[in-house]
């Protein structure tokens, strides 16, 4: 397989900033509201950060005051019709299991409200891995239960994640079928650890990746260095106290069966430490007759989806993640 030119404006950054080339930054997209709103999981209370979206009108309309939506896209916004319930997104952000905010996520959920004209919800969950487990499953529960209250339409709600939010994405899928619950309508997933027993999180796993040499490749490698050197030690800390890893429970990879699972868009980038992960999750989810996607950003690397408006790639990929959630969020399930 020939290699793959590393992304010009991948490459562009990292000769700026070296190894700090892929930040979470770029120019942060207006909505309605911003409000944190409190969830009552196992005693304790956590903030889910809600973001009300601004409708979307072409710029072209005359009369239009123009607001950047999303990066260089200029619109004319209003205020959701409040009568008509919104669909809505849970959104866990990832961090290694040990890291990561609310503010890490802030500028994809901004874009995603208003893209897909839906209530975002990012959770504020806990990092052990039962009790963040608790959160998510306690947080679908509250945006159903008090859904006249957020305006939302209970019957279509998705859920998204990167990284270790994505993991705990789908652990939270599988506990609400086993639990009998309502199914949500979709999972996207961005770059998911979805086997912590996998030996394959190694540097020479991900210098063989296909990337073609160039001058900023060294800065590259050093990037992807410390993005396996994070997972791994995140991994080995946030699961210090598990027995074993290889178990369905933590590792939903080795899941006997996802049947009953909602439709998936999963995205990586080409150099990736965890690309096989996305890849088999999708073959599984084919095999159980679940409709699935998956799409592999080449010349790009781990964490490039953050870069907003900074990276063409990032803004394609917000793009690709909206043309699959719109449809997903208008099905209802009764």
């Amino acid at each position: 397989m020939s290699a793959v030119p590393i992304d010009p404006q991948l490459e562009y950054n990292f000769s700026r900033a070296g190894r700090a080339g892929v930040q979470r930054s770029g120019q942060v997209p207006r909505v309605a509201d911003v409000s944190d709103r409190w969830v009552d999981a196992a005693a304790r209370s956590l903030i889910a950060r809600c973001y009300q979206p601004l409708t979307v009108v072409p710029a072209a309309v005359p009369g239009a005051a123009a607001a950047t939506v999303a990066p260089g896209q200029k619109t004319r916004s209003a205020l959701v019709d409040a009568s008509t319930p919104l669909p809505a997104i849970l959104y866990l952000h990832g961090g290694a299991w040990v890291g990561g905010d609310l503010e890490s996520c802030d500028l994809l959920c901004r874009t995603l409200a208003n893209a897909c004209r839906a209530l975002v919800v990012a959770l504020d969950y806990r990092r052990a891995p039962d009790a963040a487990l608790l959160d998510a499953l306690a947080a679908v529960r509250w945006m159903r239960s008090e859904a006249a209250a957020l305006g939302i339409d209970p019957q279509r709600i998705a859920i998204a994640g990167d990284e270790a939010g994505a993991h705990l994405a789908v652990r939270t899928l599988v506990a609400l079928r086993d639990a009998g619950d309502l199914p949500l309508v979709m999972q996207v997933l961005i770059s998911p650890v979805l086997d912590l027993a996998d030996s394959a999180f190694s540097n020479s796993a991900i210098r063989s990746s296909g990337l073609a040499e160039s001058v900023q490749r060294p800065a590259i490698e050093r990037h992807l260095d410390a993005v396996v050197s994070q997972l791994q030690q995140g991994r080995d800390r946030a699961f210090a106290n598990v027995a074993s890893l290889d178990g369905p429970a933590l590792s939903p990879l080795r899941t006997p069966s996802l049947v009953g699972l909602p439709p998936a868009f999963v995205l990586n980038a080409g150099a990736d430490p965890v690309l096989e992960h996305g890849k088999r999750w999708v073959e599984r989810l084919h095999a159980a007759g679940i409709e699935a996607t998956h799409e592999c950003f080449e010349g790009m690397v781990h964490g490039f989806v953050f870069m907003g408006g900074e990276l063409a790639g990032a803004s394609h990929a917000m793009a690709r993640m909206t043309q699959q959630l719109r449809p997903a969020l208008r099905r209802r399930f009764t």
